[in-house]
């Protein structure tokens, strides 16, 4: 957790969110996920996917990342993981909301 802080003390680290954000999924996937617990994580990635498209276009908007949080919401609160992977998605999920916050 001590390599996050440092990457969020950055001054950049808004720019390399969603980056960062597919990175942690990929770490928790590692996993071989079935059922439900796949179909939540290729969710996140689909919504993720959009977000990341249309923010490199210049169309988002504040729901796109409100979709992205509820799909890594159901993820955190749904999926078989290690605490520490829970503490991780939800680091993220602030992240995003504070991107969001911001104007």
């Amino acid at each position: 957790m001590l390599q996050r802080s440092a990457f969020f003390r950055g001054r950049d680290w808004r720019s390399q969110l969603f980056a960062r954000v597919r990175r942690d999924l990929d770490y928790i996937s590692r996993y071989s996920f079935r059922g439900a617990d796949r179909y939540r994580l290729d969710g996140t990635y689909h919504e993720l996917d959009e977000l990341q498209s249309d923010y490199a276009s210049g169309r988002w908007d504040r729901r796109s990342l409100d979709d992205v949080n509820q799909s890594l919401d159901r993820v955190v609160d749904d999926n078989r993981l290690a605490p520490r992977d829970r503490e991780i998605l939800r680091d993220d999920m602030n992240r995003l909301r504070d991107l969001r916050d911001r104007p």
